[in-house]
């Protein structure tokens, strides 16, 4: 994390303000990147993202994507017990 005055003075670019780890400090200067970053910066204020630290921005945005992917592939699992027909053919001597 950049702590430096002249970090905080720096207006980043849009694609900085919505895909970097890092929150910027100021909105970009484009009217869609200040609305995206001010939406961002609404997100991560109300869900607490903005107290963790990179890393645990990634483990958390990493769990919700293959979370999903997750309870797919348990609802299809091959091992589980299969669904049978109760009927039996008589099997005739």
């Amino acid at each position: 994390m950049h702590n430096s005055l002249e970090y905080w003075r720096t207006t980043p670019s849009t694609a900085a303000a919505l895909f970097s780890v890092e929150m910027p400090y100021r909105p970009p200067k484009s009217r869609v990147g200040a609305f995206l970053w001010r939406r961002r910066m609404w997100l991560e204020t109300t869900m607490g993202l903005s107290v963790l630290e990179p890393w645990e921005k990634l483990m958390i945005c990493a769990s919700l994507v293959s979370f999903p992917d997750i309870l797919s592939s348990h609802r299809e699992k091959p091992w589980g017990p299969r669904r049978t027909s109760k009927k039996r053919s008589a099997v005739s001597a």
